[in-house]
């Protein structure tokens, strides 16, 4: 073999780039790829297979209404409840009972919830909130609000407005507590309130608590409050013009700082500074169909995974590398379960809700942050594209004697090679040899040589996924061609975890080439 030849036939083992569809496939980084779908990076560097999603056998607290998760109540027992709204009533779910059911807390939707004394604390689209225990059952808060969302920091509950009313720039906050009435974090006066950019036709979308202030992120700007020892006389800031958030789904929190979606760029936030993240990298593309939830952010392990309107995009924060998840289940928001004290070692785990407007989908699902369980399936393909390759001559022919995968799966793998700019040019007199039934399964762009991918099937046959090296003749002329490799998978421990560890091409130089090949 030909030091050239050795040359052009290294493996392809590096995809540490990840995913990258901003550019020409034929103009990435050597170690990117412009399609990866259903993969994740394993330590070792190989493409690996995502962990499954499947229904998590929760039934829906009102069969044929959406359930909206709203979080995680921890009461000082021990116990762990999710908890959740229908259409029209809030409640919750004893996740460690041993025969565990809908219990109605409230007979209204709660827009917001958080945990303050060891009580589930609740606001609505309307005035009136509600405290609530499970000992103790519920208390109404009279005094609350109309509140799109709540929050509480120094120990002090802050609301902000309902989105397209005229309160959608209000910041709200509850009295303080005192010695002689600690009741009173419960009380909201009318006129405690700040307005937040009034009248710029931006809506508060979300609220959280840092480390010694509040962020308040709008539609398309970002804010702070600051204040010592009386909220009264705090100040608010501007933080960042043009930037904010969606919708309070697009804001979620990892480590000491935060992801934030906004117009189609995921931005990190820490220390009042956005950084892009997937800018001039990866371009968030809707799908047609009818949408429950339109855009959201979710963190799960050490992934970001952004819902863009019926498509699924995963940022793996350690690596910066990306990847699409393609589900049938269009799983949009992803809520990771605390964990107990007993449970530090464990992988995480979160329940997570449909994106789609469809009522069959309408269920809870759940997902490990493993790549096998036996706990569940789901069927999905993993599929990796490659770049396009020229083999540093773009305008020499080349050969392709064979090529091979070295992939870990079970079943059928399905291989494509596929030449780029393969065309031929056509005169009637050639056409003549052929009739309409002869041309049917071809089209008038290339009316004689159809789809220019060469397609190959090898099954692995076994009881869990071995490593295999696919050898695959095909003997091809070409300028520049890419690959892909289809790889099915269930999720559990007969089919994943599904890996891809290397492609090797073997290509000459092929100087002579038949009339009419490009």
């Amino acid at each position: 073999m030909s030091e050239l030849v050795r040359e052009r036939s290294v493996a392809l083992t590096d995809f540490s780039g990840g995913l990258n569809n901003y550019w020409d496939p034929g103009s990435i980084a050597d170690n990117e790829v412009p399609f990866l779908q259903n993969m994740d990076f394993s330590p070792n560097g190989a493409l690996i297979s995502r962990p499954a999603i499947y229904d998590s056998g929760i039934p829906a607290p009102v069969n044929g209404q959406y359930t909206d998760i709203l979080g995680y109540y921890l009461p000082a027992n021990g116990s762990r409840y999710l908890i959740a709204t229908s259409d029209a009533k809030t409640w919750s779910y004893d996740l460690q009972a041993v025969s565990p059911s809908w219990v109605e807390i409230w007979a209204f939707k709660a827009t917001g919830f958080v945990q303050y004394n060891d009580e589930a604390v609740f606001c609505k689209a309307s005035t009136g909130g509600r405290r609530w225990t499970v000992a103790g059952g519920g208390t109404n808060i009279t005094t609350m609000p109309a509140l799109d969302g709540l929050m509480i920091f120094r120990d002090r509950f802050f609301g902000w407005g309902l989105a397209d009313t005229a309160n959608q720039t209000k910041l709200y906050f509850s009295d303080i507590i005192t010695l002689a009435e600690p009741l009173g974090v419960y009380n909201w006066n009318a006129d405690s309130v700040f307005n937040i950019g009034r009248g710029d036709g931006q809506r508060i979308s979300y609220v959280l608590a840092d480390y010694s202030k509040i962020i308040i992120f709008k539609s398309k700007s970002t804010y702070s409050l600051t204040y010592s020892a009386l909220v009264e006389e705090g100040v608010i800031s501007l933080i960042q013009q043009g930037i904010g958030a969606e919708n309070p789904d697009c804001v979620a929190n990892y480590q000491n700082g935060y992801v934030v979606l906004h117009d189609q760029i995921l931005y990190k936030f820490m220390n009042d500074s956005y950084s892009p993240l997937n800018a001039q990298k990866v371009v968030f593309d809707t799908a047609t169909g009818p949408w429950k939830k339109s855009f959201a952010v979710s963190v799960f392990g050490e992934r970001a995974i952004v819902w863009f309107s019926g498509k699924v995009y995963v940022l793996n924060l350690e690596t910066g590398t990306w990847s699409i998840w393609e589900s049938e289940t269009y799983a949009a928001i992803y809520k990771q379960r605390d964990r107990l004290n007993d449970e530090v070692l464990e992988n995480e785990v979160a329940y997570a809700v449909s994106g789609s407007n469809t009522s069959g989908k309408w269920k809870i699902y759940f997902i490990e942050n493993k790549p096998s369980t036996s706990q569940g399936s789901e069927q999905f393909q993993c599929v990796l594209r490659t770049k396009i390759y020229d083999f540093l001559t773009p305008a020499e022919y080349k050969r392709l004697y064979w090529w091979g995968v070295d992939v870990s799966a079970v079943g059928q793998v399905r291989t494509n090679v596929y030449i780029v700019g393969y065309e031929r040019f056509y005169s009637w007199d050639y056409m003549q040899a052929y009739d309409w039934d002869a041309l049917g399964n071809f089209s008038w762009d290339r009316p004689g040589t159809g789809d220019p991918t060469i397609p190959t099937f090898r099954t692995i046959t076994d009881f869990e996924p071995r490593r295999t090296f696919l050898k695959l003749e095909q003997g091809l002329r070409f300028r520049r061609m890419f690959f892909e490799v289809y790889l099915n998978c269930d999720g559990t421990p007969a089919t994943a975890p599904a890996q891809i560890f290397s492609i090797t091409p073997l290509v000459g130089i092929k100087a002579k080439m038949t009339n009419g090949t490009s």
